[in-house]
């Protein structure tokens, strides 16, 4: 490849890894049925800044939404002692709309990551999902947590397909609001 070439496509690829809509692309994911015949659906996007955000559940029990980033193992080892009990406000905005404030806990999510987890198959959690399937241009996400702030911005590029997987997979549309009366008049 002549020097030339070579600098175009490297600039090419450089150019194309900065943009919102190449780095923050939604993915869904649904594993084959376990020996109980369940699977576990996994919808996920990592901003430029190497943090994710993902939906994951199964079809019966689990729904999670977590806003995760990298750990040291020493971190994840505190927050398995103490720091998951604490509850953290996960704030979700789509597009130009309304924040969302979720309560979720800060928790070890495997053995790199740490993560705002919201958990529990509630309303709440399902309007998130719907409001992610919905995004038009960009997902922020914000947590608060003892006086420090993080955030980040995920691409909407593919997340319209990924909820739909989650949503349908994971049986979702079967969660109505506790009182669908009081949920008509707040809207």
């Amino acid at each position: 490849m002549k020097k030339s070439h070579y600098l175009a496509a490297m600039l090419t690829f450089i150019l194309c890894a900065m943009s919102p809509a190449a780095t923050a692309q939604w993915f869904a994911h649904v594993s084959q049925p376990d020996v109980f015949g369940q699977r576990t659906v996994e919808a996920a996007s990592i901003a430029p800044s190497g943090d994710g955000l993902i939906v994951q559940c199964d079809q019966k029990n689990t729904l999670d939404l977590a806003y995760i980033f990298q750990a040291s193992r020493k971190d994840l080892d505190e927050m398995s002692g103490g720091a998951a009990s604490i509850p953290v406000d996960l704030l979700l905005k789509v597009d130009g709309g309304k924040v969302m404030k979720l309560g979720a806990s800060l928790r070890p999510w495997n053995n790199h990551f740490a993560g705002f987890v919201v958990d529990g198959r509630d309303y709440a959690t399902v309007e998130a999902v719907e409001a992610i399937s919905k995004a038009a241009r960009i997902v922020s996400v914000g947590v608060s947590f003892l006086g420090n702030k993080q955030s980040d911005n995920f691409g909407a590029s593919g997340s319209t397909a990924a909820m739909a997987t989650v949503m349908k997979d994971c049986k979702l549309n079967d969660i109505k609001p506790a009182n669908p009366a009081s949920q008509a008049l707040a809207k």
